[in-house]
């Protein structure tokens, strides 16, 4: 006879099934719609993937993160959010490399390079200042609401005179409106399942009786990642790699400067960022990686491997740091 423990186990791995199940055919969904709509908008797809689905299949590490604070553990929350941009990075554009290398031009270059900067050197800042407030939040929040408007007018310009000189696109059958429908009816469906998946990983790491930043920066982080690596797998299948790169590496942007600075903003302390030095190092390090592969204009099976090995890196010293504080 299972003892209750066991029974709560299995059941946490049924919803978990189920979840990754509704998570894959709502990613269809998404990338199906979001194509239709980069047509649509002339908006190239790197944009799409950052401006739209980034933002979206960040919600679920908003939501947790926002939660956590609500229950007085701050911890979890930023935990989660530098280990979902590890875990973005290492993780799924290690995944994605490995399954299928594919080339880096140099505009989507300039663009991802740009993200990688900033979502370096607002977390180094932080861990110098060494504390994190309210008023911090506030700039973050500016700061991404300008990124968005720059990144949105630069590129509609740009695709708009490419498209003048190659001449009239095919027309997209269907309305627009129709198109926004189906594409958020996906969005929904991708972060409500991420939230069941993200649950079960919660009671299973209570369970396990891990320290809270390090629950946020793995167990939790991979969970809210979910979305992601759901959208970058669709995107990978029919050959959107715009996509999957805009998803990825976007997703980093908007943990680092919507979802922290939101979290800043309703957290009821000063958050001392010393705390989370560990997570720092590696996020940097991870994006070092990334701009070296993205500079040699391709991401091969070997730069995915390297993604994956650091990744395996980052999961041993976040859990010997676990070990060190029990």
């Amino acid at each position: 006879m299972l003892r209750p423990m066991e029974t709560n186990l299995i059941t946490q791995s049924l919803i978990l099934l189920a979840s990754v199940l509704v998570l894959a055919k709502s990613s269809h969904l998404v990338i199906n719609n979001a194509v239709k709509l980069a047509r649509f908008t002339r908006l190239d797809e790197l944009v799409i993937g950052f401006i739209i689905i980034s933002v979206t299949t960040s919600l679920p590490e908003l939501a947790v993160s926002v939660s956590a604070v609500s229950k007085g553990n701050v911890g979890i929350s930023i935990g989660n959010l530098f280990g979902s941009n590890i875990t973005d990075i290492c993780l799924i554009v290690g995944i994605v490399a490995l399954m299928k290398p594919m080339k880096i031009s140099k505009w989507a270059f300039s663009d991802l390079s740009a993200i990688l900067f900033i979502t370096s050197v607002i977390p180094l800042f932080l861990l110098i200042v060494k504390e994190a407030s309210q008023i911090v939040g506030i700039v973050l929040l500016l700061f991404f609401a300008y990124f968005c408007w720059y990144s949105l007018k630069k590129r509609i310009t740009t695709r708009t005179r490419r498209t003048e000189k190659l001449g009239k696109r095919r027309q997209v059958k269907g309305p627009i409106m129709s198109t926004m429908v189906r594409l958020f009816a996906g969005i929904g469906g991708v972060v409500l399942s991420s939230n069941f998946a993200v649950d079960s990983a919660l009671n299973v790491a209570s369970i396990m009786g891990m320290v809270p930043a390090i629950i946020g920066a793995t167990i939790v982080a991979i969970g809210t990642s979910l979305p992601e690596l759901s959208v970058n797998l669709a995107a990978l299948r029919t050959k959107h790699f715009g996509l999957a790169l805009g998803d990825a590496i976007g997703a980093c942007l908007t943990n680092t400067t919507l979802n922290l600075g939101i979290v800043l903003l309703v957290a009821p302390i000063t958050v001392n960022m010393a705390v989370f030095s560990t997570l720092i190092s590696f996020l940097l390090l991870a994006n070092i990686f990334m701009w070296y592969f993205l500079e040699r204009g391709k991401l091969t099976h070997f730069a995915g491997l390297s993604l994956l090995i650091l990744y395996q890196l980052f999961l041993v010293t976040i859990f010997e740091v676990q070990i060190a504080l029990l």
